[in-house]
């Protein structure tokens, strides 16, 4: 800032009239001798070709001229202030120059100089060196000059790193956006920011150490282990944001924008908030509302009645995840997209056993799709409330429990992945399953109480049961490079895990 003091009103008029000097958008201009070069850190605006250099150098020029005779004007009418000792006029050009931080560089060339270097073009020893363009050479090799020889304006902005909010909406949309068939479903942009916010927030609790926005990333990478895994597919795009968006027990509860997501669905035990039921009213009834109701089929509850207690650790997470998902997107997808959304998700319960009938995880969940396609053939493909989606055939179960594995496998690639990796991702768990170790400072016996928990699960986990497969997707050939991946990490583990306790 000009160091003036505002007391005196000739100070006053003064710092005025300077603040009013413009910065011009040329490389160069003139007023009674001096020449005012814009260094090359100010971005200017060029004219197109000599003949508007000059036009607009000579609008400049005359424009600048009429600021200092307002400025000189306004200094000499005030040069007798008698509020105050008269001092130095600080409205020189020099002095103007010196105290302002736009260090502009001044060059001593006459105002007939100037004009005969404009006049004469390009050439010559006076001629006016415009600044050099940052534009990048294009293809025909004109380096960003027009055919007359001026020099373009480069258009291109610098590609702006999106943050994490912003990269998450954009991939929602251009997901969802492919599954719109309907122009009348269009996407809402309003829609899109809701569920954007929903799930950033929900990824993003204190809890979440490992399962965050980096996860998703992760998972919807197209580097991951699992060849069969996420490849621009848009069901599995979807289902992998909304996957995680429901930790019940490790956030400690359900979050207001959660809770309204499952009004109607869910009952939570006032005194005991840790025990959860289906609601009677409208969980399971899919005349009043078949969305939830789907949802619960697809998870197997089908066989149990409304009111039944839902277990915390055995697919509770993923099945509130998957109603939040369908209540988010019913007005927008088909009643198909839904299904295969909510199989993925169903699908990344890990850590599941054969039954005692040795039917697989995915096999049965296959078995469930089955009676979901006969179920809702109402909403699939007749009755007034079809969408016209079509019903879905044997092949297209088949794909959707495909798809569902893939994303599930994807969901847990860490397991097979680089050994140094999967310590690393151990080392970030660790605290999201342990409270008492989330703290910045906490007790030895909280750390070793942690590491007691983690050597055990590795030690307990089978390696077979961490990777599925369903007709052949993935193959016979890379389950067994999974698994065996999948062991070797974990002998690693176990005895890292060891060392740290000894």
């Amino acid at each position: 800032r000009i160091p003036v003091q505002p007391r005196c009103r000739r100070s006053r008029m003064r710092r005025r009239s300077i603040l009013l000097l413009p910065l011009l958008s040329v490389s160069a201009a003139t007023v009674e001798g001096w020449v005012y070069e814009i260094p090359a850190h100010v971005p200017t605006s060029r004219p197109r070709s000599s003949t508007a250099a000059r036009q607009q150098l000579l609008s400049s020029e005359k424009e600048l001229e009429g600021q200092l005779n307002l400025f000189r004007s306004h200094s000499h009418s005030h040069s007798h202030c008698p509020s105050r000792r008269r001092k130095r006029p600080r409205g020189s050009v020099s002095a103007f120059v010196s105290q302002t931080s736009t260090s502009l560089s001044i060059t001593s060339m006459s105002t007939t100089a100037l004009h005969a270097a404009s006049a004469s073009g390009s050439d010559g020893p006076n001629a006016i060196k415009p600044l050099p363009s940052i534009s990048p050479p294009t293809p025909n090799g004109d380096n960003g000059r027009d055919s007359d020889g001026g020099t373009s304006i480069d258009k291109t902005t610098p590609p702006v790193e999106q943050t994490a909010l912003q990269r998450l909406s954009s991939n929602l949309e251009g997901a969802v956006s492919s599954l719109v068939t309907s122009s009348a479903a269009s996407v809402s942009d309003r829609l899109i920011e809701e569920w954007s916010v929903l799930i950033y927030d929900s990824m993003s609790a204190p809890s979440r150490t490992f399962h965050s926005l980096d996860h998703l990333w992760d998972i919807t990478s197209p580097n991951n282990a699992d060849p069969a895994g996420i490849d621009g597919d848009a069901i599995q795009t979807i289902a992998a944001y909304f996957h995680d968006v429901i930790y019940y027990t490790i956030d400690g509860g359900l979050s207001p924008a959660q809770s309204a997501k499952l009004s109607g669905i869910i009952v939570i035990d006032p005194s005991d908030a840790a025990t959860i039921s289906l609601s009677s009213d409208i969980a399971y009834n899919s005349d009043l509302d078949p969305y939830p109701a789907m949802v619960c089929d697809v998870f197997g509850f089908f066989d149990a009645a409304s009111g039944t207690e839902l277990n915390p650790f055995d697919g509770l997470n993923e099945f509130l995840s998957a109603v939040i998902a369908v209540r988010c997107l019913q007005s927008t997808l088909s009643f198909r997209d839904l299904i295969a959304v909510a199989a993925c998700i169903e699908a990344t319960v890990p850590f599941r056993f054969n039954d005692d009938n040795g039917i697989s995880p995915s096999e049965a969940l296959y078995s469930r799709l089955v009676m979901v396609r006969n179920k809702y053939q109402s909403q699939l493909s007749g009755g007034a409330d079809s969408d016209g989606s079509g019903s879905l055939t044997d092949a297209d179960l088949i794909q959707m429990v495909q798809r569902a594995v893939g994303l599930a496998n994807c969901d847990i690639q860490n397991f097979a992945g680089d050994v140094n990796a999967f310590l690393s991702n151990t080392w970030t768990l660790m605290p999201e399953s342990n409270q008492q170790i989330r703290q910045n400072t906490y007790r030895i016996s909280s750390f070793a109480h942690s590491l007691v928990k983690m050597a055990g699960f590795f030690e307990n986990l089978d390696p077979t049961v961490i990777y599925h497969s369903f007709e052949g997707v993935p193959s016979d050939a890379e389950m067994t490079s999974l698994v065996e991946r999948s062991r070797a990490n974990l002998a690693v583990a176990k005895t890292y895990m060891n060392a740290k306790l000894l």
